[in-house]
């Protein structure tokens, strides 16, 4: 989402800034503007994903504007929401008739508007469901502003980038060279149209690597312009082809064989000829293709034809699976790290209560010891009667609080979650300190609520045989003396 532009058109200058830091911290780009003429030339210049648009602007109002933008092709698909103090039914049914694609009054909820504006992004297309974009084996990362192909890390310039996280966020559309000048470049920089092609020219020379081409995947469209095509259905269309010219060599070969045959006298034979020295040949190659799926570590047999197509896609499933195995065991080192880091205690559990995992900070608290401990009960471990109840009683909406049965006491709070598919996340921490302050603080409360008790009682006594004998006061201070009694 941080690739994502969010143009503000408002002139008032307190809801732009408190716009702002609502996008920033929702991970949005923000581009301010105060007028119509402003937001315009923005618009055709920096291309935003969204804009909020206000109704009355100097020079102009928000509805002109919004007019002008779905009049024209360059702009008419870029979302819209009005925002605006206009509550009135008819300006609503004005706005969205116009061509806004939502309507939010003022005052509004900035929560609410953030939710609104993902889900116009994810209509869109303008915000993928994830920072990687993937045809094949090429991954284009947008949280890093970096291109794999096949592992390998591809050099290419911001331009050849830009047109490459284009293309791929829009697969087998045509676009003409206009169109991407004004998708990429913007609509007020004038560049010649030709340009064009020198960049898709380095583009595909920056898809190719030593042990990998991808350069064919952008293709030139004739009398059009150029078009993004993922690999999956190329490929079909590849291994559909190469089947199809081995199927039509073993055809001519055996109307080869039946010729013969039918000139020597010994057709069937030499058809059974033909048809078993090819089945040899598929034996040969599915004999190599299960000794390297033994052995996968290992470079893949060459082949050539349907069978080296079939093996050069098994060997890129395997790569694709060794760099996915590769990437989720980084997760769980990653995971493990954070969790090992912690102060609090986290022990993993599953269904029965067995334990899984635990971090450091678990083995010091509770003493115990891992991997020794994996695959034990934690009940057993673990023996206190308020953590056994808790544990059993499966209502972890409220923590519970644990006091070990050694000396010092020690108090902990305990903490459990859901985890995965039945699993369960414990996390232990010390509250032995908080628990002292609060016994420090009550012991304090009532040491000075004693102090107080003598000085109260003699006033209060005081005052009791004082007012008793209120018949001897003089008027003046009897009322003082009554609300002090009250008191």
């Amino acid at each position: 989402m941080k690739n994502c532009k969010v143009l503000v058109v408002e002139d008032e200058v307190a809801i732009r800034d408190m716009l702002r830091m609502a996008l920033e911290i929702a991970d949005l780009r923000c581009i301010e503007c105060d007028n119509i003429l402003d937001a315009h030339a923005i618009i055709v210049d920096r291309r935003p994903d969204i804009v909020l648009l206000d109704w009355m602007l100097p020079g102009g109002s928000g509805i002109e504007l919004l007019r002008r933008l779905k009049r024209d092709k360059v702009t008419e698909e870029i979302p819209v929401i009005m925002l605006t103090a206009k509550t009135a039914e008819d300006n609503l049914i004005q706005g969205l008739d116009v061509g806004a694609d939502d309507y939010i009054t003022k005052p509004f909820a900035p929560r609410e508007l953030i939710a609104r504006i993902r889900a116009l992004l994810r209509r869109s297309g303008a915000m993928p469901s994830s920072e990687r974009l993937e045809a094949g084996e090429l991954v284009l990362d947008m949280s890093s502003h970096r291109v794999f192909l096949a592992g390998e890390p591809l050099s290419m310039g911001p331009t050849e980038y830009k047109l490459l996280a284009f293309f791929m966020a829009h697969p087998e559309r045509a676009y003409t060279r206009g169109q991407l000048l004004d998708q990429v470049w913007g609509g007020n920089v004038y560049v010649e149209e030709r340009t064009i092609d020198v960049h898709i020219r380095r583009l595909r020379k920056a898809l190719q690597t030593e042990t990998t081409d991808c350069s064919h995947l952008v293709q030139t469209v004739r009398g059009t312009g150029y078009r993004f095509s993922p690999p999956g259905i190329l490929s079909s269309m590849r291994a559909i082809g190469r089947w199809y010219r081995e199927v039509q060599t073993v055809v001519v070969l055996l109307g080869i064989a039946l010729g013969l045959g039918f000139w020597l006298g010994y057709p069937i034979e030499s058809v059974a000829l033909v048809l078993g020295w090819r089945l040899s040949v598929y034996l040969w190659h599915l004999r190599r293709v299960l000794r390297w799926i033994d052995q996968p570590e290992t470079e893949p047999p060459e082949g050539a034809g349907a069978w080296g197509m079939m093996l050069d896609q098994m060997y890129t499933i395997a790569r694709h699976n060794r760099d996915a195995r590769s990437r989720l065991q980084h997760t769980v080192d990653y995971l493990r790290d954070s969790f090992r880091s912690l102060r609090d205690g986290a022990i993993l559990v599953d269904q029965n209560g067995l334990i899984e995992w635990s971090n450091t900070s678990a083995q010091r608290l509770l003493g115990l010891r891992y991997p020794q401990d994996k695959g034990q009960n934690v009940l057993s471990l673990v023996r206190y009667p308020d953590f056994s109840s808790y544990l059993l009683a499966g209502d972890y909406q409220e923590p519970c609080v644990v006091k070990s049965t050694g000396y010092p006491a020690t108090h902990f709070q305990v903490e459990i979650s859901s985890f995965g598919a039945g699993d369960r996340l414990i996390l232990v921490r010390d509250i032995t300190r908080f628990v002292q302050i609060e016994q420090t603080r009550q012991d304090f409360v009532g040491n000075v609520s004693h102090e107080l008790r003598t000085p109260l009682t003699v006033i209060t006594g005081y005052l009791e045989t004082i007012l008793d004998n209120a018949d001897q006061l003089a008027p003046a201070y009897l009322k003082p003396l009554q609300q002090m009694s009250q008191q």
